[in-house]
């Protein structure tokens, strides 16, 4: 099943073959992460990660004084942090790969 996303606004509408999903976030974080993880341009993502990150890590700053019950969240961060990797991992070439750069070989080894 094919999924696709569009962002807008407060609210993520993910399309796949059969049925529409909409995804709400339910933390300001949460917007700049569903950028990332839905972008299909190659090309945007290494922007958007960071985005996502520098938003995330702005948050947990701020959670280190919240005495307030952020279980939810914090789990809710650890989750997207995964994610996060995942891409950035995507966008690494495999191991092994070569390519030409700037006249020299490089390799994920």
């Amino acid at each position: 099943m094919a999924f696709f996303g569009a962002f807008h606004g407060a609210r993520t509408v993910l399309a796949s073959n059969h049925r529409n999903y909409i995804m709400t976030p339910t933390y300001v974080w949460q917007q700049f992460y569903q950028q990332a993880i839905l972008e299909t341009d190659r090309g945007l993502l290494p922007v958007l990660i960071k985005g996502a990150q520098a938003a995330i890590d702005l948050r947990i700053d701020q959670l280190r004084f919240d005495e307030s019950d952020s279980t939810a969240e914090r789990e809710a961060i650890a989750d997207a942090l995964t994610g996060l990797r995942v891409l950035e991992r995507e966008l690494k070439p495999p191991r092994g790969y070569k390519r030409q750069h700037g006249g020299s070989e490089l390799t994920g080894d």
